[in-house]
């Protein structure tokens, strides 16, 4: 290789040095890299270019990459760093963003970090239930598959807005409840709606308010007949 200072490790080696708490003229570091203090003082100050053993060696140790060692990657990614979730949503984030742009065409750059993680988990559990990626879609297909992506990851961070209250823990279990209702077609959100919001609806035909009215209706009565019966049954307890 041509260009020496492209393998020459002492910065990010005195980065872990110092992130580890190591002290490099310590006997013990020396003996659990292999190396005799000069060598490794060397490597530090950027004297020697290391081999590719040592440079594997050390990455081993520190619990990182070759990558990360030679200055090809910005992330340690130390499994026992306190930090590493951190770091690896980062990497992990990072990685997603440039597979949409690139294989989907796709810009989510301006997503934070939780969604851009989101669309990627999406996308991978949308291939395995439909076996179809987005590079499958039409443009119009996969604009609505992103669409619904959006919707969900915007569920996803109010759920968890809502997550943060020990007061809001009923709301969750009734949330769960719904959703299984739903998905058994035994319940619709898009049908359970108040008379105002269908007052404000000023964008819908007369046929869609009626349709969506006669829907309130039957819903309620259904609930009123619920609540007819169950309140009978505790009248008769008494």
């Amino acid at each position: 290789m041509s260009n020496d200072s492209k393998i020459m490790i002492g910065k990010r080696l005195k980065h872990l040095l110092k992130e580890n708490g190591f002290d490099y003229e310590r006997d013990k570091l020396v003996d659990e890299l292999g190396l005799n203090r000069s060598t490794l003082q060397k490597y530090i100050n950027d004297v020697r270019r290391p081999t590719l053993e040592s440079i594997r060696d050390i990455a081993k140790h520190f619990n990182t990459s070759v990558d990360y060692l030679v200055g090809h990657s910005e992330y340690v990614l130390d499994t026992w760093d306190h930090k590493f979730l951190e770091e690896f949503f980062q990497y992990s984030s990072d990685k997603i963003k440039n597979h949409f742009e690139k294989r989907y065409t796709i810009d989510i750059s301006d997503e934070t970090i939780p969604s851009k993680l989101l669309f990627g988990i999406l996308e991978a559990i949308f291939q395995d239930e439909f076996d179809k990626s987005l590079e499958d879609l039409s443009i119009k297909e996969r604009e609505d598959r992103k669409k619904i992506y959006e919707v969900i990851i915007t569920i996803f961070h109010r759920v968890v807005t809502l997550a943060k209250s020990e007061e809001k823990k009923d709301e969750l279990e009734a949330l769960l409840k719904r959703l299984t209702e739903s998905t058994n077609g035994e319940y619709s959100f898009r049908n359970t709606i108040t008379l105002e919001e269908i007052e404000g609806k000023t964008h819908k035909t007369r046929k869609e308010k009626i349709k969506l009215l006669k829907s309130y209706i039957g819903i309620n009565v259904a609930n009123g007949q619920k609540a007819l019966r169950m309140l009978e049954e505790l009248s008769e307890d008494d």
